[in-house]
């Protein structure tokens, strides 16, 4: 069985997301999860 990586995302890193879209409101939020490299 093969065993997949998930990586759970922080509080800290939840807040720092929240951030950045509230700085970049025309961002598209996929653009933000690769700058912040989300999967």
């Amino acid at each position: 069985m093969e065993k997949k990586e998930w990586r759970q995302i922080t509080t800290s890193q939840k807040l720092q997301i929240i951030q950045t879209v509230d700085e970049n409101p025309n961002m598209k939020r996929i653009d933000i999860a690769r700058m912040m490299k989300i999967p």
